[in-house]
């Protein structure tokens, strides 16, 4: 028999697919509350080892309740232990708690150079989650210039492929955490 080598973790509504890799911000939560994490996809003969910051947990099943009583970040593993002696590799991730919603930043600057000298080039917003946005960049007669969902690379400061000229520019980012929609709106001052 072969031995299953990807673990598909159930949040709630949402399915993650969990790697081996450097482990990504791929689930955020606020302080007190409550969510059931479920393996999908194991061995039906299968236990699974469950991991929170190195502690060992309370369960051998595929399903796991963790109620988040500490803020900061947390790195959960699962590991599936096969009764046919393949154990699988650890899958993790990390979750990020906060006191609330409104603590998870949204930095975005207010000033960027697209000359190429490598610095500063792009107008990119940074965050402590890789979260879905829908950006929108207008000129100063309200006219869409530019749209980009890339939180690293929201603008290059070009229109039609051509370098806009320096001035203020207005940007609406709409980006959702846990499912709610928030939106930040300001101004953009493009420099050479």
């Amino acid at each position: 028999m072969k031995c299953v080598k990807h673990i598909i973790l159930f949040l709630v509504l949402f399915v993650v697919v969990l790697q081996q890799v450097n482990a990504q911000y791929i689930d955020t939560a606020i302080i007190n509350q409550t969510k059931v994490y479920q393996v999908l996809g194991g061995l039906s003969s299968s236990t699974f080892t469950w991991l929170l910051d190195n502690n060992k947990l309370n369960s051998e099943t595929d399903t796991i309740i963790i109620k988040w009583t500490n803020t900061g970040i947390h790195n959960l593993v699962v590991i599936e232990n096969s009764l046919f002696g393949c154990d699988g590799n650890p899958y993790q991730f990390l979750v990020l708690v906060n006191e609330s919603f409104e603590d998870f930043k949204l930095v975005i600057p207010n000033t960027f150079s697209p000359n190429n000298d490598g610095i500063n080039d792009i107008f990119q917003a940074k965050t402590q989650l890789d979260i879905q946005v829908e950006c929108t960049i207008f000129n100063r007669w309200g006219n869409i210039i530019h749209t980009s969902n890339n939180i690293h690379n929201l603008w290059n400061g070009q229109y039609k492929g051509k370098d806009v000229p320096f001035g203020t520019y207005y940007y609406v980012i709409e980006y959702w955490i846990n499912g709610i929609k928030k939106t930040k709106a300001g101004f953009i001052y493009v420099t050479r």
